[in-house]
């Protein structure tokens, strides 16, 4: 398949982020603000992963099958669009919201596109 091909496919566009989590209260802050502005730009948690318990999500361990990589954390989010996740990252309610992260957590994020089923 050409790459065009793949791009062309393309349908929801996800988040993925490794979180190593620094302060607890506060990241758990963050956790109960972000989850309405995420849901208001049409996006949904399909992964929070990890070894600490953060409200209600219980620790979920993160293996590893091949390779050294065990992150803290990990959190998947899908968003239908590119447009709703750029509309999400500029809303100015999410820019005081994850400053809150930006102070809890070390965070490395990427942004991929999904294909057509």
């Amino acid at each position: 398949m050409a790459q065009h091909d793949l791009i062309a496919g393309a349908t929801s566009v996800y988040i993925i982020a490794e979180i190593e989590v620094h302060d607890k209260e506060r990241y758990e802050e963050y956790r109960k603000q972000v989850a309405p502005l995420i849901d208001r730009h049409n996006g949904r948690y399909l992964v929070r992963s990890g070894a600490a318990t953060f409200g209600n999500d219980p620790a979920i361990p993160i293996a590893s099958p091949e390779g050294n990589w065990l992150p803290d954390r990990i959190i998947v989010i899908e968003f239908p669009s590119r447009t709703h996740l750029e509309r999400f990252v500029a809303d100015p309610a999410y820019k005081t919201v994850a400053s809150i992260r930006q102070a809890a957590a070390t965070t490395r994020t990427i942004v991929v596109d999904g294909l057509e089923p």
